[in-house]
């Protein structure tokens, strides 16, 4: 699959609820600052309590999202153990899907375990690229607080 182009990544990025707040301009400005990023079936994209980092955007495949996953011990995970408490899967992320972006934006911890369900093709923005942009944006960091209170709500 080849790489959308920035007209394709603003649609996906305006219909992702990070960004739908966000004027065109701005996508413009932060789509043009993705780069590929190939995954293989099972590769572990962020871990949960990881310090924050990348912003990804799905282009293809299937990712789940976990959370009381410990990837340094053995067991049925692939090769990651379980924290106390039970292995969860919130979600499952598809074309359109982004994450990330709670961490790259607060500089704190990834608060669950991206692993790919399939092979996959992700866009990944840099902490420091998006950073930059957020600088130029309120409307930007306004969506994804809002973003961030949808998400607060849930739990």
């Amino acid at each position: 699959m080849a790489i959308p182009s920035t007209k394709e990544i603003i649609t996906l990025l305006s219909a992702s609820d990070a960004f739908s707040g966000t004027p065109e301009k701005e996508l413009n400005a932060l789509a043009k600052l993705f780069t590929e990023r190939p995954v293989y079936d099972g590769e572990v994209i962020t871990e949960e309590d990881a310090t924050g980092g990348d912003v990804y955007l799905v282009l293809d495949g299937l990712f789940r999202v976990f959370t009381g996953v410990d990837l340094d011990d053995d067991d049925d995970f692939g090769g990651g153990g379980r924290r106390a408490g039970s292995l969860a899967q919130e979600r499952l992320l598809q074309r359109g899907d982004v994450f990330g972006e709670i961490a790259a934006m607060t500089g704190g911890r990834r608060m669950a375990t991206v692993r790919a369900a399939s092979e996959g093709l992700l866009l990944v923005l840099t902490k420091d690229d998006f950073h930059r942009v957020l600088q130029n944006s309120p409307e930007m960091v306004e969506s994804i607080c809002n973003s961030m209170a949808r998400y607060f709500d849930e739990d």
